[in-house]
């Protein structure tokens, strides 16, 4: 198991990833003839430790190859047996990362990575890409509800007929839906002008053309 691990460490330096993978499980399907060798605690606890390491293994190479799913799925048979493994946290972390559809879920794991190993410079790179993307993700949803309520609103003003245009309720209904969205970049930049002059007073006696 040892030397079919040294094996497929080479393969891995290599770039071999799929071979590496291989040659990995081939390690661990050899697992199952322990039984006989373990005759006390401390084998228990190397048969583990090897275990782990080949899992680990497997993920690193899995993700290596843009095989995220498989790459989380090694990572987390090691954290069925250590919860708090920060290697594998991190693996696991990247791969949900990667996938695209897990960022809550890779949050999550780069954060207890990160508590558990905080000097770990590759742990605080990818906690910093996750937040990154999760701002990204709300910043685009809180755009689309500005978009949405702008369209709305315009809709609205256009069913008033000329004559019974008022502008300034237009305006006020304007700072309400501003005001709804607070964090979103198009309402932050109608709040900042109404803020920086009597906007109101300037052109509450404007007609629409």
């Amino acid at each position: 198991i040892i030397e079919l691990k040294g094996e497929g460490n080479d393969l891995l330096a290599a770039g071999d990833y799929g071979g590496a993978v291989e040659t990995y499980e081939e390690a661990l399907e050899s697992t199952t003839n322990w039984q006989g060798y373990i005759h006390s605690t401390q084998d228990i606890s190397a048969a583990m430790n090897l275990s782990i390491a080949l899992h680990l293994n497997i993920s690193l190479a899995e993700g290596k190859r843009h095989r995220w799913a498989e790459s989380e799925a090694a990572a987390s048979r090691v954290l069925e047996r250590s919860q708090r493994h920060p290697k594998a946290l991190f693996r696991r972390g990247v791969a949900r990362l990667r996938q695209g559809q897990h960022f809550g879920k890779a949050l999550r794991d780069l954060k207890l990575a990160a508590s558990l190993a905080p000097k770990d410079a590759a742990v605080r790179k990818a906690l910093k890409e996750v937040r990154s993307c999760l701002d990204e993700i709300k910043a685009h949803e809180e755009a689309v509800r500005s978009i949405n309520g702008m369209e709305h609103l315009k809709n609205k003003i256009e069913d008033v007929p000329n004559d019974q245009f008022n502008f300034q309720t237009a305006l006020n209904d304007i700072d309400a839906m501003a005001r709804q969205l607070p964090n979103s970049y198009l309402s932050q930049k109608f709040l900042d002008k109404t803020e920086e002059s009597d906007v109101c007073g300037t052109v509450a006696s404007s007609t629409r053309t």
